[in-house]
Parts: structure tokens; C-alpha cells; sequence
């Protein structure tokens, strides 16, 4: 399941190219103690996920790209390590696409990855 900004996109990607990333984030006490041992200051664990789209035509191309075209988006997918939906406020980015191949007169993109860094 992939929801951005209330979008259903879960057509858009592969069910199986989802990888989640948790992110530490530490606070300024974080470091090497006098006696060598390591002192961490967590304050939050920030979830990063990525997502390999399928190859699509430019119209669905098109509709995905300004979805993640802002600066932040919410965004609801399936946790594969929860196990349940989570609900983000991310920061989106993509990877370059791809012309794969030229069907019926139509072109089709392929090779994205999204991915989304937890705000």
C-alpha cells in the first residue's frame, strides 16, 4: 500500500520493492566517554522507505512525478517491520527514469525508485 497526500499509488509499485531504513537521530551528548566506552543520546528512530515503480506509461509517469514534487508530502504505506500502515510527513526525492521501450505507438518509463525521508 502507497498513499501520498491521499493518493492511492499502490497500482504504481512493486509489492516487493519496498525497503525501509530506520534512521537514529542523536542529540549533542552522543560521543566517546573518558573511558572509551560510547555514549548515545537517542531522541528518535526516523523511518526511510523506498519504493521501485513499475514500468509505466507517461500519463501514470506523469501523475507520480507531481505527486513527489513538492517539498514535503504525507505519505501511508504498509510497514513491512510493523506490520501495519504507517503515516509519515516526509521529504520525497526520485531516481532518473527510463525510456524502456516504445509499445502500440505509446512509450513506457521504467527504472524509478522513490524514496521518502522521514521529516
Amino acid at each position: 500500500m502507497l498513499k501520498i497526500d491521499g493518493v492511492d499509488f499502490t497500482e504504481y509499485v512493486n509489492r516487493f520493492g519496498v525497503v525501509e531504513t530506520p534512521r537514529r537521530v542523536t542529540g549533542p551528548n552522543t560521543g566517546t566517554a573518558m573511558d572509551g566506552s560510547y555514549i548515545e543520546d537517542l531522541i528518535t528512530i526516523k523511518h526511510d522507505v523506498s519504493f521501485i515503480v513499475k514500468p509505466l506509461r507517461p500519463e501514470k509517469m506523469k501523475i507520480l512525478l507531481n505527486a513527489i514534487s513538492k517539498e514535503y508530502v504525507i505519505v501511508e504505506y504498509l510497514s513491512i517491520s510493523k506490520n501495519e500502515e504507517v503515516t509519515i510527513t516526509a521529504v520525497p526525492s526520485s531516481s532518473s527514469i527510463e525510456l524502456l521501450t516504445f509499445y502500440a505507438q505509446k512509450a513506457v518509463y521504467g527504472n524509478l525508485t522513490i524514496s521518502f525521508m522521514e521529516k
